[in-house]
């Protein structure tokens, strides 16, 4: 892997090149060579890339997610969910001050797939 900074992924560490200062972001090998996730998984794994900050942290509206991918909404939050299911993300909701729903926080993680032993 490319230099970078690192943060732990579920005992799995994972480093990131942060080179976003041009029009391209990066995303492992390991998210194409997984034959478990579909088209849908694997598009919006890399949309949720595109979107992270130097934490592997984003907070896009499930708009601006489902826009972004070309997929309707509630297409986008069943691969949400099924993508935390498999744990390439993770989801925090988020409340305002006044206790309003607001957009959640996602966190990426590695797509390297974690067997079980």
């Amino acid at each position: 892997m490319p230099e970078g900074r690192g943060f732990r992924s579920r005992n799995f560490l994972m480093k990131i090149r942060d080179a976003r200062n041009g029009n391209w972001f990066w995303v492992e090998n390991a998210l194409i060579d997984r034959d478990d996730l579909n088209i849908y998984e694997k598009t919006l794994y890399m949309t949720f890339c595109r979107f992270v900050d130097k934490n592997s942290k984003c907070r896009p509206s499930l708009q601006a997610i489902s826009t972004a991918a070309g997929f309707s909404k509630r297409k986008a939050a069943d691969t949400i969910k099924s993508m935390i299911e498999k744990g390439l993300i993770e989801k925090k909701r988020r409340i305002t001050e006044n206790g309003d729903p607001t957009s959640n926080e996602y966190t990426v993680l590695s797509a390297v797939e974690k067997r079980v032993v």
